[in-house]
């Protein structure tokens, strides 16, 4: 799915402004962004904002109305968001929507952070999990088992993903306890019947709402867990298949995650 304004349809109605964080630093960002206003109907392109200085993206003309709003990072190092903007009858003072942008496979390393990766796939077609939502913590190995610095991001198109988990401190003594890092996979089912291209965004699941709503949106479908300590830059994936090309012969392996 392409997304290209339509200037007929909008109108010098309301204001909007969507300001970019960094979810991981917790603080606004100035990476530049694709903002669109689409319809929620049928998620066609109504409007694109003018990005400002600090990061802060503008809309001077929308109609009153609900609308999803996409966010196309253009730096590789996050995935996109899409949210729901609601901007109301004029006269009334501008819309302000902060959209917290998740890490993706190529976002950088963090001092005293543990990054967890993988790659999810549907058994059934082998296909990628798209925009799964992927919850984790940590828990100290030996005590007890609460959560610690729980965050989360999804996976991109291809169903890769980079969670990075910050660990506390070093003990008055400046040791590391050891810690088990406890991940939840939570991905839209049914999953897309056919391949669907990498910008198209007709699957993506909005961000709305505090983490436990994020959460429940979609359905759980797997956890993992794995030992992990600051610095760490581990793999989940665990399930093994192979395919061999009809044209060439040749078999490749893969190591992924499955989801049933």
């Amino acid at each position: 799915m392409k997304l290209k304004t339509n200037p007929d349809y909008v109108r010098q109605k309301g204001v909007a402004a969507v300001r970019i964080w960094d979810a991981m630093e917790n603080r606004p960002s100035s990476t530049a962004c694709n903002v669109t206003a689409l319809r929620t109907a049928d998620l066609h392109p109504i409007a694109s904002a003018v990005m400002h200085a600090g990061g802060i993206h503008g809309f001077l003309e929308l109609r009153p109305g609900t609308y999803k709003l996409l966010v196309e990072p253009i730096s590789q190092a996050y995935v996109p968001s899409l949210r729901t903007l609601v901007i109301p009858s004029a006269p009334t003072p501008p819309v302000f929507l902060d959209a917290r942008l998740r890490p993706s496979p190529s976002y950088g390393r963090q001092a005293h952070a543990a990054v967890l990766r993988g790659t999810v796939q549907w058994t059934a077609t082998r296909r990628p999990a798209r925009w799964a939502c992927i919850f984790g913590w940590l828990f100290p190995t030996a005590g007890p088992t609460t959560p610690i610095n729980a965050t989360w991001t999804r996976t991109n198109a291809r169903g890769e993903f980079a969670l990075i988990l910050r660990h506390p401190p070093p003990n008055s003594d400046g040791d590391v306890p050891a810690y088990t890092a406890s991940l939840e996979i939570h991905a839209t089912t049914p999953p897309p019947a056919t391949d669907l291209a990498d910008d198209d965004f007709s699957d993506l699941v909005v961000d709305d709402g505090t983490d436990a709503a994020v959460q429940a949106r979609q359905p759980l479908s797997r956890t993992v867990s794995a030992p992990c300590m600051p610095d760490d830059d581990l793999s989940l994936n665990s399930d093994s298949y192979t395919t061999t090309d009809p044209r060439t012969g040749v078999t490749q392996s893969h190591t992924v995650i499955l989801l049933t």
